[in-house]
C-alpha cells in the first residue's frame, strides 16, 4: 500500500497571485488602532467607519466614529507572501478570517461598494436624510 502525500493547501494557487482583500478580526473597539498598526507594516487597510451623534444623559451631544462592522476590518495582501502573518502579531488583532488555515478573500466588488458608500456619506448618521435618499 502506497502512502499518499498530502499537498500543501496553497500549492494550487499560482505564484503571481494578485493582491486581494482579506478580513481581520480585532478585540472590542480596537479596529482603528489595529488598522493604523497594520498600515505601518506596509499593508493597505480599510475600516469603514460610521459617524453618529452620541447623546448621553445630562451631557452635551458629541460626534463619535465607530466601525460599521464591529471588530472587523479589511487588509490587502498577496496570499503567497508570508508577510501577512505579521498581521497576527499586531496589538488588537485576534486573527485573519480563514478556512482550513487559508485566509478567505473578499471580492474587490464588495470593497469597492463599501468605499463608494463611505465616500458618498452613507455611513454618516450625523446628517439628516436628503430628498431622494431611501430611509
Amino acid at each position: 500500500m502506497l502512502a499518499q502525500t498530502k499537498a500543501h493547501p496553497l500549492e494550487h494557487i499560482p505564484a503571481s497571485f494578485p493582491l486581494r482583500w482579506y478580513v481581520f478580526y480585532t478585540h472590542i473597539r480596537a479596529e482603528k488602532d489595529a488598522a493604523e498598526s497594520i498600515s505601518e507594516l506596509g499593508f493597505q487597510v480599510f475600516v469603514p467607519l460610521e459617524k453618529r451623534i452620541h447623546r448621553a444623559p445630562n451631557r452635551k451631544p458629541r460626534t463619535i466614529e465607530t466601525a460599521v462592522f464591529s471588530r472587523y476590518g479589511f487588509v490587502q495582501f498577496e496570499i503567497n507572501d508570508n508577510r501577512w502573518a505579521e498581521i497576527l502579531d499586531v496589538d488588537g488583532v485576534v486573527d485573519v478570517l480563514r478556512s482550513n488555515s487559508i485566509p478567505v478573500a473578499v471580492s474587490n466588488a464588495c470593497i469597492d461598494g463599501l468605499r463608494l458608500a463611505d465616500s458618498v456619506g452613507m455611513f454618516d448618521r450625523t446628517k439628516p436624510p436628503q430628498v431622494g435618499m431611501s430611509v
